[in-house]
Parts: C-alpha cells; structure tokens; sequence
C-alpha cells in the first residue's frame, strides 16, 4: 500500500522538486546581476551650490539674518544615499571673518540612479542663522546698505552609503563633505546673490565671483559638472566593500546553480525515462494482442465450380 502510495506521488514530487530548481536557478542569474549592477560598489557622489537666498533679516536695533543654500547633489550609485548633518558650520561676514551664526543641514535622501551611467538628482537645503551685536552692528550695516558683501560659511556633510543585496544591507560606507564656501551678496539696490565658490583652501583664499558673473553650466544635463564637491573617500575601504559584495553575490550564484541544475534536471530525465517506458510497455501491448488474434480467411463462392452431378446408370 506505501509503495503504491508513493508511485502515485511521484509526479507530483517531480513537479515540487522542478519548481526549486528553477527557483534556485533564477536565484543564481539574480546574484550575478547583482554583481554586475554594484560593479563598481561605490561611484563619487558630486555637489554643487545652486541658489543662495535671504529669508528674513531685520537690521535695527541688532542685525539678524536668515540665509538658505540649496547644494545640488547628483547620485549615481543604484541604491539610496542618505545625506545629513555632520558638524554645525560656522558663518562669517566679510573680509574680517566676523563669526555671525552657524550653519546647519537639513537631512535628505538622493535617490538610486535610474540606470548604469546615469544620475538622479536631490537638493540639500542648508539654513544658517547670523546675528550681529550691539558693538559691530554700525560696520556691518554699513557694509550691507552700501552695495555687496561676501559672505563665507562652513559646508560639513555626511554621506552614507548603503547598498542592499536581497533585503540585506552590506559594505556600508560613510563618508564627509567639508568645504569652506563663500559668497556675494548684495541688499541694495535690489536683494540678490552671486555664484558660490567652495574649495579645499582657507576662505582668504577663496576667488569668491561677483554679481552677474556666474558660471554657465547645464542644470538639466545628465552627468554632473566637473568642479564640484565631492567626498574624501578612503579607496581601501571601497575595494573591500566590492570584494564582499563579489564574494557573497558568487557564494549565492554557486548555490542556486548547484542545487538547481540537478533539481531541474532530474524531473526532466525522470519523466523522459517514463515516457520511454510507457511508450514500450504499449508497443509490446499491441503486438502481443496482434499474435493472438484468430485469423478469418474469406473465400469467394463465385470462383468454387459447384459439385458435378453423379452419372446415372442406364
């Protein structure tokens, strides 16, 4: 009763065991992609002042201003890259370095890049807060009602990188933005702002643009411009990242083939051989009943010549 049992069970056990195999198939081709699709693991996230503006400010009895940086960032990485605050930056007024407010970020999150060699687009919205005192209010009103003014702050970004492989986040990498920016702004006779320069270098040595001599750059262009600010990012710590994704991304690919080409294989082959034998056992059926079966021989009472009458006697 078992073994009957378990005969009539069979295909259907053939039919689970393909199912697995095609999934532990697919399983490989995916961690292959995968391994295509983070190659390489980490590409340089590039930013970029875009807009400067002033939201509020009043200049009587002390100064007080609030300014907004949009930072334009493109990501072209295939994952999600979370951009916040690292350290609080500081603001200063003019060419004396007056420290006037701090600087901060606010959190955002550029998205993955639509596809390999393109980039996706995010702004960063920094806020900072200056407040000029009793003692320097005369110098700096008179700096900011008279025509422009430079403007310098402190950028201070964090960058983190995590990429998910199969719901599973790995090689996660963070990495800092610092720059020191400056800017020309001006009250009167209209407010306005110039281009932003940021580098490296001390904000003396900034070569901060005037008003009207911005920089041509394409916004809705694909790729990011060239000067740009990008993260310091320590190259060892990427090749490791790309080693462990590679390693995990082959590891998978080695199961899902191992296991699925027999499992895909072996119903195929099964159900071959049975048809094969199927097809015998009839073949064998027929021809049994073909030897067995009486043979009828029909004859035609037309070709027979009729009994000749017996002779009479005299």
């Amino acid at each position: 009763m078992g073994e009957a049992r378990l005969r009539a069970m069979r295909p259907l056990l053939c039919v689970v065991v393909f199912v697995l195999g095609v999934a532990f198939v697919v399983l490989a081709a995916v961690a292959l992609l995968e391994d295509q699709r983070y190659s390489p693991v980490y590409d340089d996230v590039v930013c970029r002042p875009e807009d400067i503006r002033m939201t509020d400010g009043q200049v009587t009895p002390t100064i007080k201003v609030t300014i907004e940086a949009d930072i334009l960032c493109w990501n072209p990485n295939p994952y999600d890259i979370v951009v916040t605050q690292d350290e609080v930056g500081r603001a200063y007024f003019g060419n004396t370095l007056l420290e006037i407010g701090n600087v901060s970020a606010q959190p955002a999150t550029l998205p993955a890049s639509p596809g390999k060699g393109l980039f996706s687009r995010k702004v960063v919205v920094m806020r900072g807060i200056g407040k000029v005192g009793l003692v320097h209010v005369w110098t700096v009103a008179s700096s900011m009602l008279t025509g422009p003014f430079k403007l310098f702050f402190e950028v201070s970004l964090r960058v983190v990188a995590s990429p998910s492989i199969f719901g599973m986040s790995s090689a996660k990498q963070e990495v800092r933005i610092q720059r020191n920016c400056g800017v020309t702004m001006q009250l009167v006779p209209e407010l306005s702002a110039g281009e932003a320069a940021c580098g490296l270098t001390d904000f003396g040595e900034l070569a901060v643009p005037p008003i009207g001599n911005e920089t041509a750059w394409e916004e809705a262009g694909p790729a990011p411009p060239q000067a740009g600010m990008q993260p310091q990012i320590d190259s060892r710590a990427v090749d490791d990242a790309q080693q462990s994704i590679t390693a995990l991304c082959v590891a998978l690919a080695t199961v899902g083939l191992v296991c699925g080409v027999p499992c895909v294989c072996g119903p195929i082959l099964w159900a071959a051989r049975s048809w094969a034998l199927r097809a015998n056992a009839a073949a064998k059926v027929t021809k049994v009943a073909d030897a067995s079966e009486p043979v009828t021989i029909a004859v035609d009472s037309a070709t027979v010549a009729p009994d000749a009458p017996s002779p009479t006697t005299s």
